[in-house]
């Protein structure tokens, strides 16, 4: 995969091909922001055949690791679609020591005994991945799901009826997180999944991509401001001596090349 524009980033001067963001979760973010580096791009390019897609239908989709792929996981993924595929529809399989907000679980025979309640995959009607790894530990991601589940299980397959036990020792760091993450899973068990929470940074960082597409793309500073701040805008004020809508350019771009090469995992976390 060359470093050329994705699908839609040769419409980065229109601020309707960002709408979609408007709902995206923070884990979201890291994607759209890391999707468009080109040494990922390269890396996922060449570890693609690590992966088998071995059984798809409407409602499930199994992926088999055939190898370790050491250049995904330096990003901090187990698996992903192909970065030309934005946040609405990806497979995006977080390594769970990159984000907090993956339950760890052990599933147990449908035969023994246990006070919870039996899962059942294929009898969910909400579409989910299952990855495989090499290593046999399952990864579980339920796809519109709200804020996003992503399960890591050990023990027996998620392909027969199990009993799910969440790990009940959880970092310090990390228990308000996985708290969380349990309480949107037993609701979405439950049928009532719990509302996406507020996105208070979704304003903000849809300003910082667009800036960082039309940059990637190669467009001039002052065009970038035009498809932000309109023409106008810039026409009254871009030789303003105190550079204010420069800055604001400049301070944008810079963000977003920053969560483009490693800050997006603060999203994760």
């Amino acid at each position: 995969m060359s470093a050329s524009p994705m699908n839609g980033r040769s419409d980065w001067s229109l601020c309707s091909s960002y709408d979609y963001t408007a709902e995206l979760m923070l884990r979201d973010w890291a994607w759209e922001f890391l999707r468009r580096n080109p040494e990922f791009q390269m890396a996922w390019w060449q570890v693609r055949h690590a992966f088998e897609i071995t059984f798809s239908d409407s409602t499930l989709t199994i992926i088999h690791a055939r190898a370790k792929a050491p250049a995904l996981e330096h990003w901090g993924f187990l698996y992903t679609d192909t970065p030309d595929i934005d946040a609405r529809s990806a497979k995006i399989f977080w390594l769970p020591s990159r984000s907090t907000g993956i339950l760890r679980m052990h599933a147990v025979s449908a035969r023994a005994r246990s006070n919870t309640a039996l899962f059942d995959l294929r009898q969910r009607t909400c579409p989910a991945s299952l990855l495989i790894a090499v290593d046999g530990t399952q990864h579980l991601l339920f796809h519109g799901s709200g804020p996003g589940i992503q399960l890591a299980v050990s023990g027996e397959s998620l392909l027969e009826p199990v009993h799910l036990l969440a790990d009940p020792v959880f970092g310090v760091r990390e228990v308000q997180q996985r708290f969380e993450a349990l309480a949107r899973f037993n609701d979405f068990i439950a049928g009532a999944p719990s509302p996406p929470p507020a996105q208070q940074h979704a304003g903000r960082l849809r300003y910082v991509l667009q800036a960082l597409d039309g940059s990637l793309y190669g467009a001039s500073h002052r065009d970038i401001a035009i498809a932000l701040f309109g023409p106008e805008r810039v026409e009254a004020d871009w030789n303003d001596p105190g550079e204010n809508l420069r800055d604001r350019v400049r301070r944008a771009i810079k963000r977003g090349r920053n969560l483009m090469n490693g800050g997006y995992l603060k999203f994760l976390r």
